[in-house]
């Protein structure tokens, strides 16, 4: 089996060495680009084993516990705020990679210092992400074990780290816990997951917390909420506590290390990282070749016509071709000014809903800090001042924080629907573009890349984790001087008269990141859409332009450029054919 997936592996890096020295000889830097990058992934037989959850499920101790030592830091609040990759090294060490790509190399205890929100708080020191090496056997034949920041923390820049390095992921290990159990947000967390992650390890950790009866109810419980988010039936969930596999590692104690779980999911783990990781690189390697090839294929008979064509003939299909294309790019214009005004459609039903918010709150919240100094009347008032301040903000952010969840939701789902709209429409665009080139030339032009998932992009930024909100009650410091009575009411009054402010601030706080987040979303797609319509249109440009630098060459010359063409053509089939075989294979064995 192994000797088989080696035979594969070689067949797929030599088809697709072939289609980049194609691509370059076709002075198309982007097809060869994207052929480099799936040779170095499956070359360097590189597999990023990622581990996930929301913030406080013992992701950093599960993996301190399958290495078998206390190399990542823990604590009781949510900590780890930057990628850390471990991978096997000779020895133990630690770079830290920064936005500027400059890196450096520091000792491991200094890690705190880089990758947790205490030390690198909303990471102001501009790490892009951690490099560990280390002399592991778990990390054997290129496994990358990868600790990501949880979601769903106060800290939403966490939250984005995360969700941005799921397309990374070949496989992931997910976290949960049994206190508290599955929560919703962590089954929408689930199924973006499944949009880029082709396996899934699922862990229910501190089980250790719970008697036998109990433990099986979590097991059941947690088992049936992750079947109803992914929609699948027979989903495999580790019992396990990490806190006790790590002690039991560092102390030698194989009786603890048995009962603690971790042994079940390490077998199959490796059984998985032994065959099973090898088909999905594979697998992905190829498909990125398929769609590659196809591409070339097209180009090289769309240069081919034309250099058999006429001189003036080529020359009035050309002028027709770029006619045709300028009204093409006015529409895509118009689709971008006319999605341009849906954000704002967006950020205006915000606005309508946050004002309905206010109108409701205000007064609750007039009644409940009335409420809170009348059951609080036996404090003096400086007593009276610092509680009702706690109340105050608790009271708030739990309100704030549902009211954003709701409205997260609504905004995510009509985002989606106006992104999703557009999404077709620039595929549409790419469609035409390619139809007129085809149409002029009477050729069929396959495989272009097209926008095909914006949807998870886009409505994720609707779902990081909230930033906290900071209130400013600080009644006045003549209130705790005067007799407890006058000072009681002086402390609720101007409590209730700061309320209405608070609430303003806040809400013009919560409209400005929903503001900056559509924004991004924008930004991102017209980003997205440009440069997929850019990529179609210089590839066939290209290829026209040296069929006309063909015309002033002699019949010879020419009849030889033809062969050339038509030899690379016959390549590039091969390999697509090639590529197909090793596709089916990877399917059957599956």
């Amino acid at each position: 089996m192994l000797a088989t997936y080696a035979d594969m592996r070689q067949r797929a890096l030599d088809e697709l060495r072939i289609a980049a020295s194609l691509a370059r000889e076709m002075t198309n830097t982007g097809i060869e680009r994207r052929l480099a990058e799936a040779i170095e992934r499956l070359e360097s037989n590189r597999f990023y084993l990622v581990v996930l959850g929301h913030f406080k499920r013992g992701k950093t101790t599960l993996i301190n516990a399958l290495l078998g030592e206390k190399l990542l830091p823990t604590a009781v609040v949510p900590l780890t705020s930057i990628i850390t990759m471990i991978r096997y090294g000779p020895e133990i060490r630690a770079n830290v990679f920064f936005s500027n790509k400059k890196n450096r190399e520091i000792p491991v205890d200094e890690l705190p210092l880089f990758i947790t929100e205490l030390e690198n708080p909303n990471n102001v020191k501009n790490v892009e992400y951690v490099e560990i090496a280390l002399p592991s056997s778990c990390l054997a034949d290129g496994v990358v074990l990868v600790d990501t920041p949880g979601v769903g923390s106060l800290y939403r820049h966490n939250t984005e780290v995360a969700y941005n390095f799921l397309p990374s992921a070949d496989a992931a290990i997910f976290v949960l816990t049994v206190d508290p159990p599955l929560s919703e947000a962590e089954g929408e967390y689930l199924k973006e997951i499944r949009e880029y992650v082709p396996k899934i390890f699922f862990t229910l950790n501190k089980v250790d917390y719970l008697n036998d009866k109990d433990r099986e109810k979590a097991l059941a419980f947690s088992q049936e909420a992750v079947e109803v988010s992914l929609g699948k039936n027979g989903i495999e969930l580790y019992p396990l506590s990490a806190k006790l596999a790590l002690e039991a590692k560092l102390t030698g104690n194989l009786e603890a290390l048995g009962r603690s779980g971790l042994p079940q999911l390490e077998r199959d783990l490796s059984e998985f990282l032994t065959a099973g990781r090898g088909k999905i690189a594979l697998t992905t390697a190829v498909r990125r070749g398929k769609q590659a090839t196809s591409e070339l294929k097209g180009l090289l008979e769309l240069e081919r016509k034309a250099v058999e064509m006429p001189v003036k003939e080529l020359q009035d299909k050309i002028a027709a071709f770029e006619e045709q294309l300028t009204r093409i790019l006015d529409e895509k214009a118009d689709a971008l000014y006319i999605l341009q005004g849906e954000m704002g459609r967006v950020i205006k039903i915000v606005e309508e809903d946050l004002e309905v918010f206010k109108a409701s709150q205000i007064p609750l919240l007039r009644e409940k800090i009335s409420a809170f100094a009348k059951d609080k009347r036996d404090l003096s008032a400086k007593a009276l001042a610092k509680g009702i301040e706690t109340f105050v903000v608790e009271t708030l952010t739990y309100t704030f924080n549902a009211w954003r969840m709701q409205e997260e939701a609504k905004i995510a789902a009509l985002f989606e629907q106006i992104l999703q709209r557009f999404a077709i429409q620039v595929n549409e665009v790419i469609g035409r573009i390619r139809e007129l080139s085809a149409g002029l030339f009477d050729i069929r032009l396959e495989g272009f890349v097209e926008v095909e998932s914006l949807t998870t992009d886009s409505s994720f930024y609707y779902k990081f984790g909230k930033e906290r909100l900071t209130f400013a009650v600080a009644p006045s410091s003549l209130s705790v001087l005067l007799p407890k009575s006058i000072g009681h009411r002086l402390v609720i009054n101007q409590t209730l008269n700061d309320a209405q402010g608070e609430v303003d601030r806040n809400c013009g706080r919560v409209r400005w990141d929903f503001q900056q987040r559509t924004n991004k979303s924008f930004l991102d797609f017209k980003y997205s859409f440009g440069e997929k319509i850019e990529a179609t249109i210089q590839a066939i440009r290209r290829v026209l332009g040296h069929a006309v630098s063909q015309k002033d060459k002699s019949e010879e010359e020419i009849r030889k450029t033809i062969s050339t063409l038509e030899s690379q053509y016959g390549q590039v089939e091969d390999c697509r054919k090639s590529l197909l075989s090793i596709e089916e294979w990877a399917s059957s064995e599956s």
